[in-house]
């Protein structure tokens, strides 16, 4: 299935999912080579994908650890310029979800890349 990146006249229309990792209070990130800022675990909802779906499949995929969601924390519209899609404007809607808390915590494993391939890690 095909991630939910639509090309508008002006610039991209993004659906994403992230999540709300917390663990002995400490809020967990991910980040890549390529940019200078962190961002949540999380990604874009494919094509016929339902959010609950969508923030599941992201979490492993970065984790290596099959979290369970606890609820919907907040949405938030994002509009920005993307370097990675040739400095294009992005309009982005994305669904933040808190995660429950995971015993497994300690055997976190990424193995993800961003946009542009770069490899990222967690912290």
């Amino acid at each position: 299935m095909q991630d939910i990146t639509i090309k508008m006249d002006d610039g991209y229309f993004i659906y994403r999912v992230g999540a709300i990792i917390i663990h002995e209070k400490k809020l967990l990130m991910v980040k890549n080579d390529d940019h200078p800022y962190y961002y949540t675990v999380g990604g874009r909802v494919k094509f016929f994908e339902t959010s609950e779906a969508a923030i599941k499949r992201e979490v492993y995929e970065e984790t290596g650890i099959a979290f369970e969601i606890d609820r919907l924390a907040f949405i938030h519209e994002n509009m920005y310029i993307a370097d990675f899609f040739d400095d294009n404007r992005c309009a982005e809607i994305g669904l933040y979800y808190l995660m429950k808390p995971s015993l497994s915590f300690d055997n976190l494993c990424c193995e993800s890349t961003g946009v542009n391939g770069s490899k990222e890690s967690l912290y």
